[in-house]
């Protein structure tokens, strides 16, 4: 029988081993990298509806206007309502129509005694305002609404890691300068915002950029673009 005879040398030895391990199966731990899965599932848990007083943080004018224009219709009786938003940020125009530093098309659509009306608006201006040959946009709003509802448009997403603590973390890219989209709708007492940037749908880097291209929300942000040709 090999008898082995420990000295207070070796209990040091184990003891800075010890420590090295936990140290780097903490630091591991903390660095998680997280598969698309993974990064897909923290991200949406992150998310929730904003309340309908802030359908856009980025201009407070803009924003009151169009609460004005939903009231207003609710007050006649619509229940059903669509807004498209597409803002280019990063520069101020001389457009008397538009201002700040996020001049904005906007697209009103509503359902109102059986028939489809429309409005167009800018930051400043009243454009057309009649019935409306884009009830298109509500029927497939209104056939795919189940998985509108739940879908979502996940911003330019590199990498993303999960902390000790449980804190989601990632790597991402932001660009004050482009494009900015809302979609908006109202459907009873039921709504929805969802925003998001031109990236989020060109970035092919990003690791979500096919998921945004094939969700039916991409399809209806497509024909929410025609509608301001």
């Amino acid at each position: 029988m090999i008898k082995l005879k420990i000295t207070k040398n070796h209990i040091f030895l184990i003891g800075i081993l010890m420590t090295l391990i936990t140290f780097n199966t903490s630091l591991v731990y903390a660095q998680k990298e997280l598969n698309y899965d993974e990064t897909l599932h923290f991200w949406i848990k992150s998310k929730h509806n904003r309340d309908k007083s802030k359908i856009i943080g980025y201009d407070s004018d803009l924003n009151r206007k169009l609460l004005y224009e939903i009231d207003s219709l609710k007050k006649i009786g619509c229940d059903s309502i669509f807004i498209f938003i597409e803002s280019t940020s990063g520069s101020t125009v001389s457009d008397s129509c538009f201002s700040g530093f996020y001049p904005s098309k906007i697209k009103f659509l509503w359902l109102f005694d059986g028939k489809c009306f429309e409005k167009s608006m800018s930051n400043k201006c009243q454009g057309f305002y009649g019935l409306s040959n884009k009830r298109y946009v509500f029927d497939f709003l209104l056939d795919k609404i189940d998985l509108l509802k739940e879908e979502h448009i996940v911003p330019v997403i590199y990498k993303a890691s999960i902390t000790k603590d449980n804190k989601f973390v990632y790597k991402f890219s932001l660009n004050h300068n482009e494009p900015k989209y809302c979609l908006f709708w109202e459907i009873g007492e039921k709504y929805r915002i969802v925003d998001f940037t031109e990236s989020s749908l060109q970035d092919k880097k990003s690791m979500f950029y096919e998921h945004n291209l094939n969700s039916e929300l991409y399809l209806l942000y497509r024909l929410s673009k025609s509608l301001l040709k």
